[in-house]
């Protein structure tokens, strides 16, 4: 079990995303862990498992949007570490993330993208292998 803070971020056209922030030390953990010739890097972003996706998802219940802005929820992820395309990724699953998504009144049947395909779970992705 591990936990972040969520933070919601508003931007011009219905651009939305909501994200939980966290310690990075997991991340880095489990990059440390892979072998060095695959030359991970650390991505664009800070290690965080997000909720609602920037350009995708449009909360239909905007009323609710905010509602949990700086609070830490908790989650759990699996160690194992997934691989596809050129990312890297820990499977996360929450039930107090899948509520919000329920409350902003968003699908929960495909509600995180790790590279394609697309998997029914939320997730935090630890590093990709494009060119910097």
């Amino acid at each position: 079990e591990y936990s972040g803070v969520l933070r919601y971020s508003e931007f011009p056209e219905d651009h939305y995303r909501l994200a939980v922030e966290m310690d990075p030390e997991l991340a880095n953990y489990y990059r440390a862990l892979m072998p060095k010739y695959l030359r991970i890097s650390q991505g664009r972003y800070k290690p965080h498992v997000t909720v609602v996706i920037f350009g995708r998802d449009v909360p239909k219940n905007l009323e609710y949007w905010g509602k949990y802005e700086g609070e830490r929820v908790s989650f759990w992820y699996e160690p194992y570490i997934h691989e596809g395309q050129s990312y890297y990724w820990l499977r996360v699953l929450s039930i107090p993330l899948e509520e919000i998504r329920i409350e902003l009144g968003l699908d929960l049947e495909i509600y995180a993208i790790p590279p394609k395909p697309w998997y029914k779970y939320f997730h935090l992705t630890l590093g990709n292998t494009k060119p910097l």
